[in-house]
């Protein structure tokens, strides 16, 4: 099934189209095509041939999960989706890992910490 639509001229754009919808939920928008239930989203992209679209999603919900810890209450299971889930689908390896960095790097920083999460496997 991803194999006809990732083919598929006009199912492709309304992948696209789907994909904006999304990020105007969250007050975003899709400027480049080429940069650029979150968990089925992101399979979703991956499977239709969007693997480009990604890293770019993971690291606003990065920026807005951690980097705002001092302003607002944490959601902890985003945080942990981060982790368990939304990192790990990132196929390429050098934007999972940049990805990962960033994590660390806003997690370590914050007063108020998710002490469930196994940091073993960084």
């Amino acid at each position: 099934m991803y194999n006809d639509i990732s083919q598929n001229t006009e199912a492709r754009l309304r992948v696209l189209q789907a994909y904006s919808l999304f990020l105007a939920h969250f007050g975003l928008e899709l400027i480049d095509n080429s940069s650029g239930e979150v968990s089925r989203v992101m399979k979703s992209l991956g499977e239709l041939g969007y693997e480009n679209l990604k890293p770019g999603l993971v690291r606003f919900f990065i920026v807005q999960f951690l980097g705002k810890l001092e302003e607002e209450r944490p959601n902890r299971a985003a945080i942990q989706a981060l982790h368990d889930y939304w990192i790990p689908l990132l196929r390429d390896k050098q934007e999972r890992h940049a990805c990962w960095e960033e994590f660390k790097c806003l997690y370590s920083r914050q007063k108020v910490l998710l002490d469930h999460i196994d940091t073993a496997d960084w």
